[in-house]
């Protein structure tokens, strides 16, 4: 190898071209203005001296497969006069099989290790043409052009790829209403307490709103009255993520109808509400209406409450006629006409039996379709998501439609709307219907919050 390396290095030294004498082509001892500034006159005498920074991290097995000769022999040609424009023959690359094409593919590979792309370029320019094999050079600098622009090629792909960072929209949130993060808003809320119990993580205009209708509260129903406080603070989740909302007693106080994602569930709680109210009042059901708001109610809090409340009640006494076929019996003999005029049946003692087993599978389904347990003690699925209304996810799975859903007194509604809390019954518009909620979206600081969750909501959309 080393003598082959030789001949060709003396065939490279005797190379003659017309170029060399032409005073007007910038040559290494005259270069031209600009460049003297970047290129390096004074060549090292031997190739052990050309790039010490790739000595450094040549390991010692790689640094005995250079040739001897090429490693001790100085430099004898003059190169002071090489142009460095200088036209170059035209190289040939060699067959799949030839070695020096071999040896040009593995001295590439090894430089593009161990240095930059650049510096390799140098390298290749000015030490490899004087130990390889003119057939050997072109390629290994087309090789070492591929490797940097598929290198350069793949971090702009890295680049593109990297998914960008997404800020929290809670944080921007915060940002709007002047802190740095959600985390920094919420490390301010407070501890209060509320008919002798302890509530906690709640925002100042919260606590405000209690003590306000705490007073009218105990003057109204005893100051031993308590009531159990579900939840407040529920991170990142409407306005109990920010502290200003409290739930109470969510077990007989439901989320009854139009809780978000439940759309599909909605068509048939209405429908099973509806014959409740039918049945028992002979009318249909006035929570079809909450989404109206106060207005559908000669706004007025105490209006709402009490026409719930009927229902309520009403749909009590229809789960219990479920087991008692006594009760039904006397339910329909007495008062069917009067509630329904125009209705064709008329209950008799002859058909009555077959009439009573009929109506309570109709009871039956639609205490499953509220959320009522089956046989096996299990809710009845859901069908587009969410939880039946007496079948709360948040609560395990517990609660009965035969408790009815509004069992908190009408003085406590009407004490806590007073000190500015909206309802959830009937205050949140197309929401409505969360029985056991209380916020302050009425509020000072609520009414600014509020706003801020819809904008970024609907931006999520």
């Amino acid at each position: 190898m080393s003598e082959r390396i030789g001949r060709n290095k003396l065939a490279a030294s005797t190379f003659t071209n017309p170029s060399l004498a032409s005073p007007g082509i910038p040559t290494l001892a005259n270069p031209i203005r600009g460049f003297s500034t970047q290129i390096n006159t004074v060549l090292p005498q031997t190739v052990t001296e050309v790039a010490p920074d790739l000595q450094e991290v040549q390991s010692a097995d790689e640094q005995s497969l250079e040739p001897e000769a090429i490693k001790e022999k100085p430099l004898s040609h003059d190169i002071s006069r090489i142009p460095l424009r200088c036209p170059q023959a035209k190289l040939t690359v060699g067959q799949p099989e030839d070695p020096d094409k071999q040896q040009a593919e593995w001295v590439s590979d090894r430089i593009m290790r161990m240095v930059t792309p650049w510096a390799a370029n140098q390298v290749m320019r000015q030490v490899l043409p004087r130990q390889l094999h003119v057939s050997s050079v072109q390629p290994m600098q087309e090789s070492l052009q591929l490797k940097s622009a598929a290198d350069d090629e793949s971090k702009i792909i890295q680049r593109e790829d990297a998914p960008a960072k997404q800020e929290d929209p809670w944080d921007l949130m915060a940002q709007e209403l002047g802190k740095n993060s959600y985390d920094e808003c919420t490390a301010d809320l407070k501890e209060t307490t509320f008919l002798g119990q302890s509530v906690k993580q709640v925002h100042p205009e919260l606590i405000d709103m209690l003590q306000k209708a705490e007073p009218n509260i105990k003057k109204a129903l005893g100051d031993d009255y308590k009531i159990g406080v579900s939840s407040t603070l529920r991170r990142k989740q409407s306005l109990h993520g920010w502290g200003l909302a409290i739930d109470f007693d969510v077990l007989h106080n439901p989320y009854i109808l139009n809780e978000a994602g439940e759309q599909k569930l909605d068509q048939e709680l209405i429908i099973a509400y509806d014959e409740i109210a039918n049945f028992m009042l002979g009318t249909s059901s006035s929570i079809n209406s909450i989404k109206q708001g106060r207005s559908a109610f000669g706004n007025s809090v105490g209006n709402a409450y009490d026409q719930l409340k009927l229902e309520s009640d009403a749909q009590k006494q229809y789960f219990a006629f479920m087991s008692d076929e006594t009760k039904l019996k006397e339910f329909l003999l007495k008062n069917w006409q009067r509630l329904h005029p125009d209705n064709t049946m008329t209950p008799n003692e002859d058909t009555l039996n077959a009439e009573v087993k009929e109506i309570q599978n109709k009871i039956k389904n639609n205490y499953l379709i509220l959320g009522g347990k089956d046989e096996n003690n299990k809710p009845s699925p859901v069908n587009g998501g969410g939880d039946r209304p007496f079948a709360p996810k948040s609560s395990g799975g517990k609660g009965d439609p035969k408790t009815g859903f509004l069992n908190m007194p009408k003085e406590f509604v009407i004490a806590m709307t007073d000190a500015g809390f909206a309802w959830g019954g009937i205050d949140l518009a197309g929401a409505s219907g969360d029985i056991q909620h209380f916020d302050t979206r009425k509020g000072t600081y609520g009414s600014k919050v509020l706003p801020i969750i819809r904008k970024y909501k609907s931006k999520k959309k």
